[in-house]
């Protein structure tokens, strides 16, 4: 997922709604691109992700160079990622299944 336009608490409200219905049950990871949107100091993508998603089952990973700004890696929709993490590397393998 990325945010390209949201404010801070547009955003907030937005994951808050998709959380409240159940959206993110079964995921196996939240992967958050880089934020192209409004910026509040006292606000961030940290601060909203930790409120939201502090007692989840499943790792947050924010800052990514996926998105709107660059390095601006392409996800394919529809395809399977495994996402690895090493010493604070990481690396994206998509695949696209039949």
């Amino acid at each position: 997922m990325e945010n390209a336009e949201l404010s801070p608490t547009a955003l907030f409200r937005a994951l808050q709604g998709l959380k409240y219905r159940g959206i993110f049950k079964g995921v196996n990871a939240l992967l958050m691109g880089r934020n192209a949107g409004q910026r509040q100091a006292d606000f961030s993508d940290k601060t909203i992700l930790a409120q939201l998603f502090s007692d989840a089952p499943f790792p947050v990973i924010y800052d990514a160079d996926i998105g709107h700004l660059p390095p601006n890696m392409t996800l394919l929709n529809g395809a399977l990622a495994d996402i690895r993490i090493d010493r604070g590397q990481v690396s994206i393998t998509q695949q696209l299944l039949p």
